[in-house]
């Protein structure tokens, strides 16, 4: 008796740490599942992708809107349990996939999910490279990741996310969640964003400007002289190259640019980059 007790204990740790492990903290508040549905402004229509289902609380959601639902979740044993719980439903389809090695179908119109801590930035740099020009997101973060996001340059979490969601994305704000309203719950509170990824992503541009911001509290010229070896440049041929820009903008912190600013320095480096 003591032993299945003990074995009882030990599976629900375990359990309990793989989701911490992969950065799963699951929704319970069924209004603000109900709210986040009601944001998505979904129809028959469309073709939902939700990263990271869970345990499914957002997909039944989904669900009643009559959206066709592709859910995406990497744990197996919750893939197991969410084929029982939606296994009679004709408008889903549930895959056991990691979403940064999944290719994004082109019919998907619409993507919903309450986002992996963990993995924020490169799930979202994900999106907004492969945008088809259909779909567009409501997503929920990890509240401080998320204030990075909608950062404006000048400000000092002005970031390498900050800008590439200034220059690729409309993004905006929809409303904050406390951390109570998960389990298990997190150390944090969330916010729920809309984006609309743009057009004409630019590796190089993205390239340069993770350059820029591996030393955003340096000048731009310190900071890619700091990035030399990433540039493959000599810090001669750096220095010379800056000379083609306002001297202004080259003693600017990185974290104190412009956008327009930053895209003027890329432009003098862009055709020797690597």
């Amino acid at each position: 008796m003591l032993f299945r007790v003990l074995l009882i204990k030990s599976n629900f740790l375990f359990n309990i740490n793989m989701r911490v492990k992969l950065s799963q903290h699951f929704l319970i508040n069924k209004e603000i599942i109900k709210k986040i549905v009601s944001k998505s402004n979904l129809t028959k229509k469309d073709i939902v992708l939700e990263i990271g289902a869970g345990t499914g609380n957002l997909t039944q959601e989904l669900l009643k809107t009559g959206a066709k639902i592709i859910a995406i979740e990497i744990d197996k044993r919750l893939v197991s349990k969410l084929k029982e719980r939606f296994g009679n439903k004709k408008n889903i389809k549930i895959i056991q996939a990691d979403i940064l090695k999944y290719e994004i179908p082109q019919s998907i119109t619409r993507i919903v999910s309450n986002l992996p801590y963990e993995i924020s930035a490169p799930i979202t740099e994900k999106l907004i490279k492969e945008w088809n020009g259909e779909y567009w997101c409501v997503l929920m973060y990890q509240q401080e990741f998320a204030e990075k996001m909608l950062a404006a340059p000048g400000v000092p979490w002005f970031s390498r996310i900050s800008f590439l969601i200034n220059t690729y994305t409309k993004c905006k704000e929809l409303f904050l969640v406390g951390r109570e309203n998960f389990h298990p719950i997190p150390k944090v509170d969330s916010m729920v964003v809309e984006l609309h990824p743009l057009k004409n992503f630019d590796e190089k541009l993205i390239f340069f400007a993770n350059c820029l911001f591996n030393h955003k509290n340096k000048t731009i010229k310190n900071s890619l002289i700091s990035s030399r070896k990433k540039l493959n440049m000599e810090k001669k041929d750096i220095s010379m190259k800056l000379e083609k820009v306002n001297k202004e903008i080259s003693n600017k912190k990185v974290w104190q640019a412009e956008l327009k600013e930053i895209k003027k320095v890329y432009n003098v480096f862009k055709k020797f980059l690597p």
